[in-house]
């Protein structure tokens, strides 16, 4: 799959040597490697494989697998993309996508030559190792996906797309059915039990390839582990840290040819006159077991180009025999001579071939340890639990303030008071003394005596007619400022608390001096707000005046117990004011901790999730994130989220790789090295193309064999 991308590109008829880049793309890694086709192709070297995290990260970590190229990449500009199903949508890429390859491709300066679907690629190189494969059954596993493919040779028969589940065997049951449905053949008893034979049983074990360039050869065999172990199936598990390694050689030859860099293989020519045509045979061999060792022979092979000894034919001749003049007795002289030359080369030549060194340089292999970690601050805590990922923090105090300005809505009466003169006159037969300042009203408007005042009894009159009230005229001034104290002339008003039938005032004028007067006052309702509008300021106050994060430490304010400390108003209540400023302090408990004391936890879990062989690569990268939601809903405990990144390196052993080498064919070496633990890429350097010319071996002489690390010379 070359069309997306592609250039027509002129083909020449002359291979030249040309370089170029690959790279392996899913929804979380990259790698990229560099290739050189020179009548063959191979590759010059692969970077270190990377995570990204979003569409600019991504951009930065291909950067810098293509600086792990070196420098001879600089000049390399066009470029061949891996990718896997999740990028794919029939035979495009997906929309949705294109933008960020023309992203990738204009920042990076990149040229491309076009896409390759991993599935695709699998069936291609399968193919070519074994021509004679009809039915393989691809199984490719993204983060959210999971599809099966169905392929008849390179043709597409169907593809299935199923949600990622954790019971991979029941998945696999519904969709193995399906397809095998398409063969003729019925795998449903195999689910059942493993004591019966299905009725159409698989005239040959089907081919199963497991592919994901985010997992593990490992975890795509435990997946493989759950399926009956009766099944008739061959499969090949192909997990990230060998998937690049599988399908960038024959994609990479596929783009070399259909651009004319190589020369497609040519046919053997034979004399048609003397070689009869062969009848074609019937191949009747059991389709091999395409085990990861074989394809890694096939690819190595692919790789490195052999060099042939010439054929020397014998020159005869059939003239008659004559007797030796001494002309013929020189030639014979000189052909002893020629003779023992040629023998004092040909020991010579030995000689070079058995004094040649190689030197073996190997590249280990490298991966990376992620895992995100929910790690809890507890203040409460004495120590550190690294198994349950609780850390302590340090509780102290933060101080915070706000100012609060609240507009004054009290309304408060500052006119004139009303004044005017009123008559008491009391009904009951004992004298009464009215106190000043005694109030007089009636239900509308107050006033108050200015004066004390006593009044006589009422008296009986003398024609027994009935009494004579007493009367006392007495100076009052309302309570209250405004032109309601302006009273009219006759006006009843109750003194005191004495009801009317005892004693009763009357205005004995019409009242005047009363004005209103109204003016803008603080009053206690505004006090009232305005305390509670800065409570709940504090609160914001506390997330804004506290900073969260500063440099490597984090402060954590606990708002929900925040205490005033003091609350000072620019104005007292009932002041003439428009606007009233209230400053309130406040201290607030604060949870801290620091970047640094996620190190311990992030390096304990590493250790455990650090494979067999393997060691640390460079430091550790932890990225925390507070987890808001939960840690509101706790009670004074802080969630973060850990995010850890560790690159890794597997250790070898150099004498040890030396030993297995000693002697060795050039085959066997590429086999051994293919399968070492650990070993990524190697590369044979000879002192002489004499000695693995005719000899085919490495040497049997330690001391000239050297097997050193590829990163320790700087390759």
């Amino acid at each position: 799959m070359f069309n997306i991308f592609k250039k027509n590109n002129q083909q020449s008829t002359t291979p030249v040597t040309k370089r170029f880049f690959s790279v392996l793309l899913s929804p979380n890694l990259v790698q990229a490697a560099m290739w050189e086709a020179d009548e063959v192709v191979k590759i010059l070297g692969k970077s270190t494989t990377r995570p990204y995290f979003n569409d600019n990260d991504l951009l930065v970590k291909l950067d810098q697998c293509l600086q792990d190229l070196g420098p001879e990449g600089e000049s390399v500009h066009q470029t061949l993309f891996h990718l896997d199903s999740s990028f794919i949508v029939g035979n495009d890429i997906d929309p949705t996508r294109k933008d960020l390859f023309q992203k990738m491709t204009e920042a990076l300066q990149l040229e491309s030559l076009g896409f390759v679907a991993n599935t695709e690629s699998v069936i291609n190189a399968k193919i070519e190792i074994a021509p004679e494969l009809t039915h393989q059954l691809v199984i490719e596993f993204t983060p959210q996906k999971t599809i099966y493919s169905l392929y008849d040779g390179k043709t597409l028969v169907e593809t299935i797309t199923q949600e990622v589940e954790e019971g991979f065997a029941q998945q696999f049951k519904s969709v193995l059915v399906q397809l095998a449905g398409k063969l003729g053949s019925d795998y449903t008893v195999f689910f059942e039990t493993e004591m019966q034979t299905p009725a159409t049983a698989p005239s040959e074990p089907l081919v199963v390839n497991l592919i994901s360039g985010q997992i593990s050869t490992e975890e795509l065999q435990m997946k493989l582990d759950t399926l009956p172990a009766n099944l008739p199936l061959k499969a090949e598990t192909l997990g990230s840290e060998i998937l690049l390694s599988y399908i960038l050689l024959p994609s990479a030859t596929i783009i070399a040819r259909s651009y004319g860099w190589i020369k497609p293989p040519q046919p053997e020519i034979t004399d048609q006159a003397s070689v009869p045509p062969e009848e074609p045979v019937e191949a009747k061999e059991e389709m091999p077991v395409l085990s990861r060792q074989r394809l890694a022979q096939a690819q190595t092979q692919a790789m490195v180009a052999s060099v042939e000894p010439n054929d020397l034919t014998p020159i005869t001749t059939d003239k008659p025999k004559k007797s030796l003049s001494h002309g013929a007795k020189m030639g014979v002289i000189i052909m002893i001579a020629i003779v023992i030359l040629l023998g004092l080369a040909g020991g010579i030549f030995w000689w070079l071939v058995q004094s040649g060194t190689a030197t073996v340089s190997v590249t280990t292999k490298h991966d990376f340890i992620t895992k995100t970690l929910d790690v809890t601050i507890d203040p409460d805590a004495k120590q550190a639990d690294y198994d349950k990922l609780v850390l302590p923090g340090t509780v102290k105090a933060g101080e915070i303030s706000v100012d609060v300005h609240i507009n004054a809505t009290g309304k408060k009466n500052v006119g004139e008071k009303a004044t005017g003169k009123v008559e008491i006159v009391n009904k009951t037969d004992k004298e009464r003394k009215i106190p000043a300042g005694t109030e007089l009203e009636n239900g509308v408007v107050s006033f108050v005596t200015k004066d004390e005042i006593t009044i006589e009894a009422a008296k009986e009159k003398d024609d027994h007619s009935g009494r004579d009230f007493a009367k006392k005229d007495v100076d009052v001034v309302a309570v209250t400022m405004g032109t309601a104290g302006n009273i009219k002339k006759g006006v009843s008003l109750r003194v005191g608390s004495n009801v009317k039938d005892d004693i009763e005032a009357f205005s004995k004028e019409d009242f005047s001096g009363g004005t209103d007067k109204t003016i803008n006052v603080f009053s206690q309702e505004d006090y009232d707000n305005a305390v509670k509008l800065a409570q709940d300021e504090l609160i914001s106050a506390a997330r804004e005046q506290i900073e969260e994060k500063k440099g490597k430490n984090y402060q954590v304010p606990q708002v929900d117990e925040v205490e005033i400390t003091s609350m000072k108003f620019d104005a007292e209540v009932d002041d003439e004011v428009e606007e009233v400023l209230l400053n309130v302090q406040a201290t607030v408990p604060v949870i801290a901790f620091s970047q640094d004391d996620f190190l311990p936890v992030g390096e304990a879990t590493v250790e455990k999730l650090l494979p067999e062989g393997y060691a640390l690569d460079g430091d550790l990268v932890l990225m925390s994130t507070l987890d808001d939601k939960k840690t509101a809903r706790s009670d004074g405990q802080i969630y973060v989220k850990l995010d850890l990144t560790q690159n890794t390196v597997s250790v070898i052993d150099l004498d040890a790789i030396k030993q297995a080498l000693l002697g060795q064919s050039i085959n066997k070496v590429t086999n051994i090295l293919n399968n070492y633990p650990g070993v990524d890429q190697y590369k044979i350097t000879w002192s002489t193309q004499l000695t693995p010319t005719v000899t085919g071996n490495l040497p049997k002489d330690a001391n000239k064999l050297k097997v050193v690390s590829a990163e320790e010379i700087g390759e």
